[in-house]
């Protein structure tokens, strides 16, 4: 499946979430699964939630445009009703870091993936190394912007980027989703992942 990052240049805030304009940036809807109980990092985990539902969110909605000096990668999903939990609602923009990089169990040793991952009790989003369900690691990139709308129970997340290096205007990236339900108890490996890798391309 392929989404296209299209140029605008009509004034269109694209950093903001709830920005009309994104009604016509063509979102795609890609289906999400648990990441496997049996690639969890440690036996405590898998045991601890074998038989108890996580990931299960279904699918999400990604949208990505230009204005000529920025990408904009807009996620947008309905969460669960809030709840107590310690664990905030979260979501990510997965890259491969070598061509054969797994997305579903979130890379792996030598074979990472990398992590654009936002926060909901974080007012900027960190750019990540993953080796692994929930085996992170800072990343020497540059963390991209990010922005953060709720409204009746339904996420809209915007990350931004300058259009560079693999990210330029006229080529096409790899990309995943990653998604936590905090009110689930969702952390680190427990979470919802596209299970294919999504071509971005992003218009000249």
């Amino acid at each position: 499946m392929t989404a296209v990052a299209n140029a605008r240049r009509n004034g269109s805030d694209l950093a903001t979430p709830d920005e009309p304009g994104w009604s016509n940036a063509g979102s795609i809807r890609l289906s999400l699964v648990p990441v496997p109980l049996e690639v969890q990092p440690t036996e405590y985990v898998r045991n601890t939630w074998r038989g108890r539902p996580y990931g299960r969110l279904q699918h999400v909605d990604v949208a990505a445009a230009h204005d000529g000096d920025n990408l904009y990668v807009r996620l947008t999903w309905t969460t669960s009703a809030t709840g107590a939990s310690e664990f905030p609602d979260a979501a990510g923009i997965l890259f491969p870091g070598t061509p054969r990089a797994p997305l579903l169990t979130l890379g792996r040793a030598r074979a990472p993936v990398e992590l654009w991952c936002w926060q909901a009790d974080r007012k900027h989003a960190t750019s990540l190394v993953s080796t692994g369900p929930g085996i992170f690691k800072p990343s020497h990139g540059k963390p991209p912007g990010v922005t953060s709308s709720r409204r009746n129970e339904r996420w809209s997340v915007v990350f931004s980027s300058r259009l560079a290096g693999a990210l330029a205007a006229g080529k096409s990236a790899r990309v995943g989703v990653v998604i936590w339900d905090g009110s689930n108890d969702e952390r680190a490996g427990l979470a919802a992942v596209t299970p294919r890798w999504l071509r971005l391309e992003i218009a000249a």
